[in-house]
Parts: C-alpha cells; sequence; structure tokens
C-alpha cells in the first residue's frame, strides 16, 4: 500500500490545550509505523463582511479566492429562501444549499475557494457574507 494513501483506522481523538493560542494542529499516526504526520491548520485573522440586497436576479457572494479558509452566510430575508451554488449558473432549481428565512450556512471545512453565487426566490431583505482568510 503507498503510504501516503494509507487508512486511518481507529483514530485516538484528543483535545489538548495548545501551548500557545496559534499552535492548533492535528497529529495522524498512521496504525503500525508509530510515525506521527502533524498537520496543521491556518486559523484565520481576517473576516470581511459584505451586505449583499435580496434580487431574483443572481449575484456573484464571493470572487474565487485561493486564500480563503472559511465563509459565512447570513439570510436575513424575513420569508424568502436564498439559494447558494459553489460555482456559476445559480438558480431556484440548481443550486448546492438552500438557505431558509433568518438563517445561516457555514461553508464546510476545507473551504470551498472557487466562485459563490446566490439568488432569492423573491425580493425581500439581504444577506451578510463574511470571508475568512489568513
Amino acid at each position: 500500500m503507498d503510504p501516503a494513501r494509507a487508512l486511518v483506522t481507529s483514530p485516538t481523538i484528543r483535545n489538548d490545550t495548545p501551548a500557545a493560542p496559534d499552535d492548533w494542529a492535528m497529529v495522524v499516526l498512521i496504525k503500525g509505523g508509530g510515525i506521527p504526520i502533524f498537520v496543521t491548520f491556518t486559523q484565520p485573522s481576517v473576516g470581511t463582511t459584505t451586505t449583499i440586497p435580496s434580487t431574483v436576479a443572481p449575484v456573484v457572494f464571493l470572487a474565487a479566492n485561493p486564500n480563503r479558509l472559511g465563509a459565512t452566510i447570513n439570510n436575513h430575508s424575513p420569508n424568502t429562501f436564498l439559494y447558494v451554488k459553489f460555482g456559476g449558473g445559480v438558480g431556484i432549481a440548481s443550486y448546492s444549499v438552500r438557505i431558509g428565512p433568518h438563517s445561516y450556512f457555514e461553508l464546510p471545512f476545507p473551504a470551498y475557494t472557487g466562485v459563490i453565487e446566490g439568488v432569492w426566490n423573491a425580493v425581500g431583505g439581504y444577506a451578510t457574507v463574511t470571508e475568512l482568510t489568513p
């Protein structure tokens, strides 16, 4: 078996307090190998928030950004649904996630770094979009 593609089985999960605030890391121990592999996650230090008025025409929420570490989208619409797509061509029949009225969505980790578009099923309200970067 290729060691770079080894299957991690029976992981031991620990939640140790880091030695320093920026010292969070994950340790993967390949069973039988005994060699720890340290995986360090870059924590975001910048959050850029944009307010987007609701519209029934597709709008770019976030341009492609290879430095994106995460993002949040809040639908501040009282009774309309927000359709979000990872990629272009969003529509009420072509979307990645549907966010209900007064609801919140967080990009899964690792964060998608391509363009993100959104569109509402009716006008009313707005969205706040926060992109997290190093």
